[in-house]
C-alpha cells in the first residue's frame, strides 16, 4: 500500500513540477498612436513572460479589425527570461475617413509553438477611433 501511495504521490509531484516550470507570455500593454503620415499609425505593445521558465523566440500577431474586415501584421519576439519583457512596434496604414472605428488585437505566441503555464491569456485588444483626418 505504501508503495502504491508513493508512486501516486511521485507521479502527481512530477506532473505538477513539470507544469510549473514553463513560460507564460501575455500582452501586458497595447497602444495605438497616429504618426502623422497619411493614415499611418504606430501600434506599440509589450509582451511579458510572467512564467517561471525561459520563453524561446516567438511571434506576435496583430489583428486589425473593422466592420468584419481583418488585416494581419506579425512581429518577431526574442527569447525572454522569467519576468522579462519585450517592447514591440509595428506600423499600419488606415485607409478610412474620420469616424471609423477599429479594434486592434495582439496575440503573443499566436502559433502556439510554446508550452505555457496558461494558454488562455495570450491576447489583449484596443479600440481606436479616427476622430479627425490623419496626417493633417
Amino acid at each position: 500500500m505504501r508503495l502504491i501511495l508513493f508512486a501516486v504521490f511521485a507521479t502527481f509531484f512530477f506532473a505538477v513540477s513539470a507544469q510549473a516550470a514553463a513560460p507564460d507570455l501575455v500582452v501586458s500593454s497595447m497602444e495605438v498612436k497616429s504618426i502623422g503620415k497619411e493614415g499611418k499609425v504606430l501600434i506599440l505593445y509589450t509582451i511579458k513572460n510572467q512564467g517561471n521558465a525561459i520563453a524561446p523566440k516567438s511571434a506576435t500577431q496583430i489583428l486589425v479589425q473593422k466592420e468584419g474586415k481583418n488585416a494581419v501584421v506579425t512581429d518577431r519576439v526574442p527569447g525572454l527570461l522569467p519576468g522579462g519583457s519585450y517592447n514591440g512596434q509595428v506600423e499600419y496604414t488606415l485607409r478610412d475617413q474620420p469616424g471609423s472605428n477599429y479594434i486592434f488585437k495582439a496575440n503573443a505566441d499566436y502559433k502556439n509553438n510554446l508550452f505555457e503555464n496558461n494558454e488562455m491569456n495570450n491576447g489583449n485588444s484596443f479600440n481606436f477611433s479616427i476622430g479627425r483626418k490623419l496626417g493633417k
